[in-house]
């Protein structure tokens, strides 16, 4: 069985703050176990099985169109030189 942390044990974990641990919580991407009543415990399995999903496939690139530019060939020559 995989070790029970605490909230501010994932937090750290996860380089975020308890709220966000929290938050993680109560929309259920992250599941916590109660192994006593009043004590909830995330599993180490579980906050493993988040940072794969979360770092598995990076979100999709904007591509976006980039208008044609209106610089003739002497206006860019003195933008160049003025640096």
């Amino acid at each position: 069985m995989s070790p029970l942390l605490r909230t501010h044990e994932v937090a750290a974990l996860l380089a975020v703050s308890q709220d966000t641990v929290a938050r993680l919580v109560q929309s259920g991407k992250i599941k916590r176990c109660f192994p006593s009543p009043g004590c909830p415990r995330i599993a180490r399995a579980e906050v493993d099985r988040y940072i794969a999903e979360i770092s598995g496939s990076p979100a999709p690139a904007i591509i976006a169109p980039v208008a044609p530019s209106r610089l003739t060939r002497a206006e860019a020559r003195r933008l160049l030189m003025k640096g």
